[in-house]
C-alpha cells in the first residue's frame, strides 16, 4: 500500500551502480507501479461480490500521496536526488496517480443501469406485508408503478424506480424463482456498490420472489445482492413463466398484469 517507500531497499542496493538519471527513472517507475498494483487489487479483488466500501478509493489515493511525500523527504535528507529534480519527478508521478484513477472511473467503468440496494428493498416489502397482515406483495390495480408506490412515499416518483419493472399479483409463498422485479434494461452491474468495467458483458438483473434467500435449494448461476444476473434468453423464459403463473392462478387484476408485462417483453430488442 505504501507505494512511495517500497523502492528504498532496492534503491540502496543499486544506487552506486546507476547513473543519477537512471535512479530517478527507477524511483518513478517503482512508485507508480506500487500505486497501480494497489489500485488494481482494489478494482479486481474478491470484494467485487461483497459489500466493500467504495469510498476506500479516496483513502487509497491519500495513502499513496502521503507515501510519496515521505519518500521525497527521505531522498532529500540522504542527498541522493537533488531537490529541484526530485520535485519534478514527484510532480509527474503525482499527476499520474491523480489522473489515472479519474480516467479509469470515467472511461473504463460503466455507470449506467445502476440497481438499488435489494436488501433494503427486501426488508421494505417484508415490513409492508407485516403491516398489512398479508402474504401478498403490493398490487394496486395490477399496475407495477402504482403497486410500488404502495410501499410509501420514499418509493414514489423516484428516478431510480424508472429503471425497474414490477410484477404485481405475486405472494411470498409462491415459487421462489418467479420474477418479482427486474432492472428494465441490460446492465453490467451485479450489485449496487461496485461498478463493472466496459469489458464485462451486459446481462439482466432479476429480483425473484425468494430474494435468493440462503435457505433456498435451487441453484443460482450468477447471484447478486438478493438478486440474480441472467442472460436475455433466461430473462425472457423466467418472466414469461411468471406471467403464465399469474394468469393461470387468476391473481387479482391479472389481466392488467399480463398486458403490462407482455408489452414489455415484446418491446425488448433481440440484440439485448
Amino acid at each position: 500500500m505504501s507505494a512511495g517507500l517500497m523502492f528504498w531497499p532496492v534503491f540502496m542496493l543499486f544506487h552506486r551502480r546507476w547513473s543519477p538519471r537512471a535512479r530517478r527513472l527507477f524511483i518513478v517507475f517503482l512508485v507508480t507501479l506500487g500505486f497501480l498494483a494497489s489500485f488494481a487489487t482494489f478494482a479486481f479483488g474478491p470484494w467485487q461480490a461483497a459489500e466493500f466500501p467504495v469510498m476506500l478509493i479516496p483513502l487509497l489515493l491519500i495513502t499513496n500521496l502521503v507515501s510519496l511525500f515521505v519518500s521525497s523527504l527521505v531522498c532529500k535528507a540522504s542527498q541522493i536526488v537533488p531537490l529541484p529534480r526530485s520535485i519534478r519527478w514527484i510532480g509527474i508521478t503525482l499527476a499520474t496517480i491523480v489522473f489515472l484513477p479519474l480516467g479509469y472511473a470515467r472511461f473504463i467503468l460503466d455507470w449506467q443501469g445502476q440497481p438499488t440496494c435489494h436488501k433494503v428493498l427486501m426488508v421494505t416489502f417484508q415490513e409492508w406485508m407485516n403491516d398489512h397482515k398479508t402474504k401478498a406483495f403490493p398490487n394496486e390495480n395490477g399496475v407495477g408503478r402504482d403497486s410500488l408506490n404502495e410501499l410509501g412515499q420514499d418509493y414514489s416518483d423516484r428516478e431510480l424506480w424508472q429503471r425497474y419493472g414490477y410484477v404485481a399479483g405475486l405472494r411470498e409463498d409462491d415459487p421462489g424463482d418467479l420474477v418479482l422485479m427486474y432492472v428494465n434494461c441490460p446492465t453490467r452491474w451485479i450489485w449496487h456498490g461496485v461498478a463493472q468495467t466496459i469489458f464485462t458483458k451486459k446481462a439482466w438483473i432479476i429480483v425473484p420472489v425468494d430474494f435468493v434467500h440462503p435457505t433456498m435449494e435451487r441453484k443460482i448461476t450468477r447471484p447478486g445482492e438478493c438478486s440474480e444476473t441472467v442472460s436475455i434468453d433466461e430473462f425472457r423464459k423466467r418472466l414469461g413463466r411468471t406471467i403464465d403463473f399469474v394468469r393461470q392462478n387468476q391473481r387479482p387484476n391479472w389481466e392488467m398484469v399480463v398486458a403490462e408485462q407482455t408489452k414489455f417483453l415484446d418491446s425488448i430488442e433481440p440484440d439485448n
